[in-house]
């Protein structure tokens, strides 16, 4: 349906059978083919994460193995050197930092029926996982015993909020030139950045929108506020800032569009590839894809 449209039509109602859509063109490109040395860097790229996701898979899938052995994650574990961490009490779709921050090893563990077995491997954004149940607890009204750690561990966390706070706000009014050496004076993390663009990822920050307006509407060698960032306050100051003009824009417009547009289906694909797999219970040789992989990337190279 939306071939049919031209640039600033909109659709009739779509009844999608779930439901009902309209839709609205706001811009139509042409077709393009892009020559094989445009698109090599990225074709290699896609193919050594291809190649490490099977790697981190056929090592999971190993893990496995073993664990349904020897019934036993940790022991199999230090069997191929790998490391083990106790989650502790999870709600369904809680995320676990450092290790799956979309949840998915938690609603995994949800799925499973007894104590003692294991999920098959879980594939997140930081890696691959394998998982075992170790207990179940229905739900009920929490203790005070069960959630004294978990309420221990929010009070220091605020409590350092507080102080990184006060020593920010220090910051802000004292004379010094340099906030590295005035960070470390005061025990406090230092990150500097080249060049920043709208909604790029900020080291430690990650996605904050506040912070993103701050730094494109902040005078220049000015000291922010404390902008609260969840786990913490960060201040920010900007030493130099270019504007982008429409004739900028619109120089690099086509290339950043097909770039976004590049790496939106990549990600819905291997989603949706990854959900096919545990639904269908697809198996990889993993060996023949290797090889491949690595004649592909030769020729590639040639």
């Amino acid at each position: 349906e939306i071939n049919k449209l031209e640039a600033n039509q909109v659709s009739e109602v779509i009844d999608t059978g779930s439901a009902a859509v309209i839709l609205k063109v706001t811009e139509k490109m042409p077709e393009i083919t892009r020559s094989l040395a445009e698109v090599k860097p990225m074709i290699q790229v896609n193919l050594k994460e291809s190649k490490a996701r099977s790697k981190a898979s056929d090592r999971i899938e190993k893990l496995a193995k073993i664990a349904a052995n020897t019934k036993n994650l940790e022991e199999a574990a230090k069997r191929e050197g790998l490391k083990v961490e106790d989650t502790g009490l999870l709600k369904n779709g809680d995320p676990i930092p450092q290790v799956d921050s979309s949840g998915s090893i938690s609603q995994a563990l949800f799925e499973l029926k007894k104590e003692k077995e294991f999920t098959s491997p879980i594939f997140t954004y930081e890696g691959v996982a394998l998982a075992q149940l170790i207990k179940i607890i229905p739900e009920h009204p929490a203790t005070y015993e069960e959630v004294k750690n978990e309420v221990r561990e929010d009070l220091l966390k605020e409590k350092k909020k507080q102080l990184a706070k006060e020593k920010l706000l220090a910051l802000k009014t004292s004379q010094v030139k340099s906030l590295e050496d005035l960070a470390k004076a005061n025990s406090l993390e230092y990150k500097s950045v080249e060049t920043h663009k709208r909604g790029q990822y900020l080291s430690l920050i990650e996605d904050n929108e506040k912070v993103d307006e701050l730094i494109f509407s902040l005078p220049l060698n000015q000291i922010s506020e404390p902008v609260d960032i969840g786990n913490g306050y960060v201040v920010i100051r900007v030493l130099d800032r270019k504007e982008v003009s429409r004739d900028d824009f619109e120089k690099v417009k086509n290339d950043e569009m097909a770039q976004a547009l590049s790496q939106a289906q990549e990600m819905f694909l291997y989603s949706y590839l990854q959900k096919v797999r545990e639904d269908k219970k697809v198996k990889i040789n993993v060996d023949l894809f290797n090889r491949l992989t690595e004649d592909i990337l030769g020729r590639i190279g040639e």
